[in-house]
């Protein structure tokens, strides 16, 4: 999963443009620009083509070659369009389809570091504690995580050892709800598990 950020002007003022649809072709995943002409939109396929529309505007098609890189856009206006527009019914515009938060390099690698990362800690290991930690989160529109915080422990080291995995772990993309970067809430349980050789597991599900 990548993140795509970018802004649409007007070609002929170069003024940003709010309210330009910009969708990942082919499928249903897309947002809306913010008043400046802003956008941030996740997208699973690094070679995915962006289709970009406006009332009034030409539609416009871009290949991603560099997801990482801001894009900055310019739509001309279409004539006939504004001409339909005096015309035709103006019809409210679908709200694009909420996205989830997500860390980076998708779901599975984190998961994987998770595993590969937790400490399970001395004291638990002697005490052969195990079980479940429940954390709760806030990714933040910029991605931070903040009011990480246990609803359910297991043991004081196991609950700092859950905290501290999802602290140090890979940056959050913000989930985009309306079409904008918005604050989203995310419970993440933590299993402390022992085999019967000694060694321990660790499972993360994915964010509400």
């Amino acid at each position: 999963m990548s993140l795509v950020r970018g802004r649409i002007t007007d070609q002929t003022s170069g003024a940003g443009l709010p309210g330009v649809t910009v969708l990942v072709k082919g499928t249903q995943q897309g947002v809306s620009t913010q008043a400046d002409g802003s956008f941030a939109l996740p997208v699973a396929d690094t070679q995915s083509t962006l289709v970009i529309a406006s009332i009034g505007y030409e539609r416009k098609e871009y290949k991603l070659t560099n997801p990482s890189a801001p894009l900055a856009l310019a739509l001309a206006p279409d004539t006939r369009s504004l001409s339909e527009v005096v015309v035709t019914r103006k019809g409210k515009m679908p709200t694009p389809p909420a996205v989830g938060p997500a860390p980076a390099g998708g779901l599975p690698a984190f998961h994987e570091y998770l595993k590969k990362e937790l400490e399970y800690p001395d004291k638990a290991l002697r005490d052969r504690t195990q079980g479940t930690v429940k954390l709760r989160f806030t990714v933040t529109a910029t991605g931070t995580i903040e009011d990480l915080k246990v609803v359910s422990g297991l043991s004081k080291e196991c609950d700092e050892e859950a905290m501290r995995l999802v602290r140090e772990g890979p940056a959050w993309f913000p989930g985009i709800i309306g079409g904008g970067a918005r604050p989203s809430k995310c419970a993440s349980p933590c299993r402390f598990v022992f085999s019967s050789l000694g060694n321990f597991s660790h499972q993360k599900s994915p964010p509400e």
